[in-house]
């Protein structure tokens, strides 16, 4: 099959990062789910009472799967934590 990936001409420089030299990648936004978990959790808690709300419920909330939100923060104790600053 062959290689339908639009190439620059051989004679335009290439930068080692694999884009054409003078051009801008794309800009991407920084990554906010860490903060985007707490204001869920503290709004929950707030809502719910802290002893009513389980991790699978913030996931829920933030429409994510309960891994993504294990990756940031492994518990709910750590939840905890980083929002009282324990």
């Amino acid at each position: 099959m062959p290689d339908l990936q639009p190439r620059a001409p051989a004679d335009t420089p290439r930068s080692t990062s694999g884009h054409r030299a003078g051009a801008k990648p794309a800009t991407r936004k920084p990554r906010r789910t860490a903060e985007r978990i707490l204001a869920a959790t503290l709004g929950l808690f707030n809502r719910l009472g802290e002893p009513n709300v389980s991790t699978t419920l913030i996931s829920a909330e933030l429409g994510t799967s309960p891994g993504n939100l294990h990756h940031h923060h492994p518990a709910k104790e750590a939840l905890t934590n980083a929002l009282f600053g324990a």
